[in-house]
């Protein structure tokens, strides 16, 4: 017996350390800059020494897309909506570049997947923030976007704004009685200074929006979760997790997801039956 333990040790390490670079092999980058009437610009790279899938849910409605390869042939991949899938090859880099349109004028909120990408987001000074998670690792100003910097995206990233009328947009700015930006000084972490000028930034964006909005309330949600909501009003109230991803084409990953994140904003309730996951609205 102690024979074949020993054995057996060096199969175990081997298993833990292809696990281990499989789960890291993927990596690259992504770019949105989110511009004046809800057009967002993206660019991602991406590139992997193993052959991998990667599957990317892109932001609102595409317009137009491009993928170029490192290798002479053009990546196989697949658009279905907002979410393409791409094939890529031991040693591969892909480029895609895209355009997508959201709604202006209403509160939108833009989700990006965790794959292992660094992340920048650039926003055009003619919208408010209403949320962002996570905090990111840094947040400046560059000419008249907001530009937020992640070095490594550890979750999923998640940013609500709204786009204000031509005659209400200016560059943001704290009014009398808004909350004001803290005084950062010594020799502070950085993520402490990002997540301060985040909540200032957040604040304002805020304050501006209720003041527009009045009363009105409502939850903000991304358009996949808008159309998982109509699909459970078409269905009576409630549906399972496969009859939602396959009448809406998506991921299973990427439905479970968005469920769980209209489970959090309160719209609608679980239950795990001998079927499967059970999704139901709550009002």
């Amino acid at each position: 017996m102690p024979g074949k333990a020993t054995a057996l040790v060096p199969l175990l390490l081997l298993l833990i350390l292809s696990l281990g670079a499989l789960a890291q092999s993927l990596q690259g980058s992504e770019e949105l800059r989110v511009q004046p009437g809800g057009i967002i610009e993206g660019r991602i790279t991406a590139t992997s020494p193993v052959a991998d899938v990667l599957t990317i849910s892109l932001p609102g409605q595409v317009q137009s897309l491009s993928v170029a390869s490192s290798m002479e042939a053009v990546p196989f991949y697949n658009l279905s909506g907002s979410t393409l899938a791409m094939l890529l090859e031991p040693g591969e880099a892909v480029n895609v570049t895209f355009v997508s349109r959201i709604s202006s004028g209403d509160p939108a909120t833009i989700v990006v997947d965790s794959w292992n990408q660094s992340l920048v987001v650039r926003i055009h000074s003619s919208y408010v923030l209403l949320g962002v998670e996570p905090v990111p690792d840094s947040i400046e100003r560059e000419g008249e976007y907001l530009v937020l910097r992640y070095s490594r995206l550890g979750e999923d990233f998640s940013l609500s704004f709204v786009e204000l009328p031509p005659e209400t947009q200016q560059p943001p700015s704290l009014g009398p009685g808004a909350p004001q930006t803290p005084v950062i000084s010594g020799s502070l972490n950085p993520l402490t200074v990002a997540a301060a000028a985040l909540v200032a930034a957040v604040a304002v964006g805020v304050t501006v929006y209720l003041a527009r909005r009045g009363k009105r309330g409502g939850a903000v949600l991304t358009e996949d979760e808008e159309m998982i909501v109509e699909f459970l009003r078409s269905r009576g109230g409630k549906a399972y997790l496969s009859e939602i991803r396959s009448a809406l084409g998506m991921p299973s990953t990427t439905a479970l997801r968005r469920v769980r994140r209209l489970e959090e904003k309160g719209i609608v309730r679980t239950k795990r039956t001998s079927e499967g996951l059970l999704v139901a609205l709550a009002r």
